[in-house]
């Protein structure tokens, strides 16, 4: 037995139970999750419309967030599964933490081995949590969770292709990390428009430091720009 409390309390170990005990509040709150405000009006307008219409009503008249609007037209409140709107947080968090541990495994993967980079990616996850303005806004309300947090997640996602992308030496290699990369990109721009200004101002960034560091437009990151 003290063996193992030594085991326990040394190296990263402590700090990972540390950083997962932080998080258990967060994912307990899910139990107390429930439905509200627009979830009720937008289940409403595609229960009596269609999956369909509804995204074409929407795109034509109100906005352009064709993603976005389309995972909204799947509440769970269609089916009265109000069990499953509850799971949604838990997707969002487990969705953000692999994305995090993506990124830094990108990164700094030649450097960290998988304890550091799971040590990371949980610090990160609890420094944003810690650190948001309305938790309840972002991962609880299903219209806000969808709208705003997905893209987010999306992004973290994107950069860890980037860099895949620039660390690999073969052009068939690369393929398959730009067309994630592609779908990424549309998610992105289909979700609303703050993260589709946030997505453009990136890449030209990414483009620029690239063109300043190699002294060459990279094809692959102009064709990600002007997409």
């Amino acid at each position: 037995m003290s063996r193992l409390l030594k085991k326990i309390m040394a190296g990263d170990s402590l700090l990972i139970l540390g950083f997962i005990v932080a998080l258990f509040p967060f994912i307990a709150l899910t139990a107390f999750n429930h439905p509200s405000a627009d979830d009720f009006k937008q289940a409403n307008y595609v229960a009596r419309f269609g999956f369909w219409q509804t995204q074409a009503d929407y795109y034509m008249t109100w906005f352009g967030r064709y993603f976005s609007m389309a995972l909204l037209s799947m509440n769970p409140l269609l089916s009265r599964a109000f069990l499953v709107y509850k799971f949604i947080p838990l997707i969002l968090f487990a969705g953000l933490f692999h994305a995090l541990y993506s990124l830094v495994r990108e990164l700094a993967g030649t450097y960290f081995d998988k304890r550091k980079i799971l040590m990371a990616a949980l610090a990160l996850l609890v420094l944003y949590l810690g650190k948001m303005a309305s938790v309840a806004q972002g991962f609880y309300w299903y219209p806000g969770g969808i709208t705003y947090q997905a893209p987010n997640i999306l992004i973290v996602y994107l950069c860890a292709c980037i860099i895949r992308m620039h660390r690999i030496q073969s052009r068939k290699q690369k393929i398959l990390p730009m067309l994630l990369s592609v779908i990424l990109i549309l998610a992105i721009a289909g979700s609303n428009e703050t993260s589709m200004l946030i997505l453009l101002f990136l890449l030209l960034s990414i483009l620029i430091w690239s063109l300043y560091s190699n002294r060459h437009v990279s094809w692959i990151l102009f064709t990600l720009v002007i997409m």
